[in-house]
């Protein structure tokens, strides 16, 4: 395949990829040259991802290709999404593109405090899940969701190096186009390290 820089592909996965085969879910990869390696979860991070997987029913046989974005210049995937800085970055979502998991890693040039994450990277990426969720929700059902607000509330330090479990979810909207997602960084003892609520609106297509 060419032309891999940037490309946004959702395909059928399986749990193989972290040891369990029985479990399948649609699997959202940013591929770029320059990518780090990927995380090697821990047989307990294992667990823990593939369980928070089953419960939240993330699940599905079908095959889902999302229209290619140019993602050249993208703050994230351009510029941290390499090695000593972001790792990661998986993004799974269920059937109705409503409930999104992933993990990510905070590396040594993203830190603040010398063994601790900045807040600013921290922010940054809560706003990425928050916005790739609103984007699979919105292309599900032909809308248009563009962030109106964002607020990132700090629970705990996040140790650089740790590996660590997002989650975010589109609630009930609170105006006819007004769009509430909210999520959580968080570790395999489901201790929280951040929490995020943001508000997208619905735009004219």
């Amino acid at each position: 395949m060419t032309n891999m820089a940037g490309r946004v592909l959702f395909a059928a996965g399986t749990a193989a990829v972290l040891g369990v085969s029985a479990v399948a879910f649609v699997k959202n990869k940013l591929l770029h040259s320059d990518a780090p390696e990927e995380l090697e979860l821990n047989t307990e991070q294992q667990i823990f991802f593939t369980e928070l997987v089953q419960k939240l029913n993330l699940r599905t046989s079908e095959v889902h290709e999302y229209p290619e974005v140019d993602q050249d210049e993208h703050l994230v995937h351009d510029t941290l999404h390499k090695r000593d800085r972001f790792g990661g970055l998986e993004i799974y979502v269920n059937k109705e593109r409503s409930i999104c998991v992933g993990y990510v890693q905070f590396g040594r040039l993203l830190r603040g405090h010398p063994t601790l994450a900045h807040g600013g990277s921290i922010c940054t990426i809560l706003d990425e899940y928050a916005t790739a969720l609103s984007v699979h929700y919105g292309y599900e059902r032909r809308l248009k969701l563009t962030q109106r607000s964002t607020h990132t509330r700090f629970r705990k330090p996040i140790p650089i190096g740790k590996i660590l479990f997002i989650k975010f979810e589109v609630k009930e909207p609170n105006e006819e186009t007004q769009y509430p997602i909210e999520g959580t960084i968080f570790d395999e003892n489901d201790i929280v390290y951040a929490e995020n609520q943001s508000q997208f609106q619905e735009e004219e297509i």
